[in-house]
């Protein structure tokens, strides 16, 4: 029994580390560079029973991230966003799905995530994006998706989740 949890746990993807030096974020993963964040632009305020922050940069994975957020801890509330211009799609999927059998060409792209939380409503996101070439590569097949835009939700309460696809449109192939 203990040497099946030992090597469950020699199998198991060792976590990211984070590294920050001279205005610069790096993400590595067995020693080896995951993603970088330069030019890191950060402010907050903190008011009582309230934090706001934001979080800007350049980045390995896309030409300009940002990331901004609003607590409320008297309500029990949350809201902010992520924005991703110009995203690196298959840069960004080797940091977040390094081991995934699918592996995602290189389009820059535009993509926004807003959340809402609030302790007794749930959270919720919105995910809104253009994507002008997705190209998805698996063993010896590729598929290729052009000119896609879509406006898309998820609702989690309590036991319950809810996705939407409010719209999607691709110039190939037709929808």
């Amino acid at each position: 029994q203990m040497t099946t949890h030992l090597e469950h746990l020699r199998m198991t993807p060792i976590a990211p580390r984070l590294k920050i030096q001279d205005g610069r974020l790096t993400v590595t993963r067995d020693g080896e560079s995951l993603c970088a964040f330069e030019r890191l632009q950060a402010h907050g305020e903190r008011r009582p029973g309230h934090i706001e922050f934001f979080l800007g940069s350049e980045s390995s994975i896309c030409e300009r991230i940002s990331i901004q957020a609003s607590i409320d801890l008297n309500q029990g509330a949350s809201s902010g966003q992520l924005i991703l211009v110009g995203a690196k799609l298959d840069a960004l999927a080797a940091c977040l799905l390094n081991q995934a059998p699918v592996r995602l060409g290189a389009s820059p792209s535009s993509i926004a995530l807003e959340y809402a939380y609030h302790q007794h409503k749930g959270i919720e996101f919105t995910l809104q994006g253009e994507i002008p070439e997705l190209i998805l590569h698996k063993d010896e097949r590729t598929i290729r998706f052009a000119g896609a835009r879509f406006d898309a939700g998820l609702s989690l309460q309590g036991q319950t989740a809810r996705v939407t696809l409010s719209s999607l449109q691709m110039d190939e192939p037709r929808l």
